[in-house]
């Protein structure tokens, strides 16, 4: 996860040497992982993904988003989380909220086209299914649609 991290983060830095000062939508990443970094300890995790969400255009910082699928089925999938206290008490879910960015009111719900009135409300699903996978994939993509 580190080492993608640190791809992802030299891949934006280029790009927004063109794009920095523009009023474009600032670049979404989304991390689809077991939550379990292999490559890095909790700190050097947390030091990439700030670097990450640091970078911007002039209409905002890069959105770093993690959808954490799990095999644990006595758990039911925690979308959008305000809190740490919403999950469950596993190493990775934690962090995994520490390092998502706090998603922009401009999102909306993808089932009832409304803003998602969750605020501070960070991009990360916990436990996610398919459904959820597709569901977060749908809120910048619909919220896109509707600004204009």
């Amino acid at each position: 996860m580190h080492k993608c991290f640190t791809q992802v983060y030299e891949i934006l830095k280029k790009w927004l040497i063109n794009h920095s000062d523009k009023y474009c939508f600032s670049p979404v990443v989304i991390n689809i992982t077991d939550g379990e970094a292999t490559d890095a300890d909790e700190v050097d995790l947390k030091n990439i993904s700030a670097k990450i969400k640091d970078l911007s255009t002039a209409d905002g910082n890069v959105l770093l988003i993690n959808m954490c699928l799990t095999p644990d089925s006595s758990q039911n999938s925690i979308f959008l989380p305000r809190s740490k206290e919403e999950l469950p008490d596993k190493p990775f879910a934690k962090l995994m909220y520490e390092i998502s960015s706090i998603m922009p009111s401009l999102f909306v719900n993808e089932q009832t086209g409304s803003p998602l009135n969750r605020d501070n409300c960070k991009g990360l699903c916990y436990n996610a299914s398919m459904e959820d996978l597709i569901n977060m994939l749908n809120i910048g993509t619909i919220s896109v649609k509707l600004i204009k």
